[in-house]
C-alpha cells in the first residue's frame, strides 16, 4: 500500500493514501437521534460527509426509530438513503418481536422495495432474548434469502448475550450473524472470541470503548478473519474508532482485514443472490 509519508496504515490515515487502496467499511452506523446522546447531525447526508472525510467507502446503517416501535418509518428513511447514496449505505431492516405479525411482511417489503440485505435486532430495547422463539422466523427469513443478521450484544446482559447468539449460530449455520460491541473488555474479548472460533458464521464487530490490547486479544482468541470494523457513527465520532485499529499492534495485513477485506467479502456474498 503506497502512502504519502510512509507505508503503515497509521501513516496512511494520518497523511492520506495516494490511491483509493485504503477504503474502510463501517459495519455499524446509525441514522436518527437518540435521547442518550447529543449530536447535531443525524441524517444520511451527514453520515456520508463524515464517511468522505475519514475514508469510509460504505456503512451498514439502521435507524433509531426502530428501537421505539416506528420501525417501518425508520426503514423507509434508510431505504431512501440507500437510493440517494447508492453503494455508500447498506441498509439493515429493523423489526420488533413485540409486533410479531408485522416482522416478516416488513422484511419482505424492505427486501423488495429497497434491496435491504441485512437485518438489525436490538433485543435489549425490545425485551426479547436473541434465542427467543419470537425471533426464529427472522433467522429463517435470513437463511432463505441469504441475509446477514446484526445484533446489539454484550457479555453480561439478560437480553442479547454472547451465549444466546451462539445458540442461534449453531441452530442456523447458514446465516451470518454479527455481534456488535464485543471489544469492551478482556473478558468479553475472550468470551466472544472463543464462540466465534467455534461457530464460523459468528462474526465480531469491535466498536465502543476499548482497553489496551483488546484487538490483539480478539485476534489471538478468534482470528482476524472474523473481525469487522464498526464505529457506532453518528452516535460516536469516527476518528478514535479508526485510530484504535490503526495504532494497535496487529500486522498491517490483519488491520486491513479488519478495516475492509472481511466486510467486503461478507457483503459480496449477500449481493450474489
Amino acid at each position: 500500500m503506497s502512502t504519502r509519508g510512509g507505508t503503515t496504515m497509521a501513516e496512511a490515515l494520518r497523511y492520506g493514501p495516494e490511491s483509493e487502496d485504503l477504503l474502510i467499511i463501517d459495519f455499524h452506523a446509525h441514522l436518527g437521534r437518540w435521547h442518550h446522546y447529543w449530536f447535531p447531525e443525524d441524517g444520511a447526508e451527514h453520515l456520508v460527509a463524515r464517511m468522505d472525510e475519514f475514508g469510509i467507502a460504505a456503512s451498514v446503517a439502521h435507524h433509531t426509530l426502530g428501537l421505539v416501535g416506528e420501525f417501518g418509518r425508520g426503514n423507509d428513511i434508510i431505504g431512501h438513503a440507500m437510493r440517494t447514496f447508492p453503494g455508500r449505505i447498506e441498509g439493515a431492516t429493523m423489526v420488533n418481536p413485540n409486533y410479531s405479525d408485522e416482522m416478516i411482511p416488513e422484511l419482505r417489503r424492505c427486501l423488495r422495495e429497497y434491496d435491504m440485505r441485512l437485518i438489525k435486532l436490538y433485543s435489549g430495547y425490545h425485551r426479547h432474548r436473541l434465542n427467543d422463539e419470537a425471533y426464529w422466523p427472522v433467522y429463517e427469513f435470513a437463511k432463505d434469502n441469504n441475509l446477514i443478521v446484526v445484533t446489539h450484544c454484550g457479555p453480561k446482559v439478560e437480553y442479547g448475550s454472547a451465549e444466546q447468539l451462539a445458540e442461534m449460530a449453531a441452530k442456523y449455520p447458514d446465516v451470518v450473524l454479527v455481534a456488535y460491541h464485543v471489544a469492551s473488555d478482556a473478558d468479553a474479548a475472550s468470551l466472544y472470541g472463543k464462540i466465534a472460533r467455534a461457530n464460523p458464521n459468528y462474526y465480531l464487530e469491535i466498536c465502543g470503548p476499548m482497553t489496551h490490547n483488546i484487538l490483539e486479544r480478539l485476534v489471538e482468541v478468534a482470528d482476524e478473519d472474523w473481525l469487522l470494523f464498526g464505529s457506532d457513527s453518528l452516535f460516536l465520532a469516527l476518528p478514535p474508532q479508526i485510530g484504535r485499529v490503526a495504532s494497535c499492534r496487529l500486522t498491517e495485513d490483519q488491520k486491513r482485514k479488519l478495516l475492509d477485506l472481511n466486510a467486503k467479502w461478507l457483503l459480496s456474498r449477500i449481493r450474489q443472490s
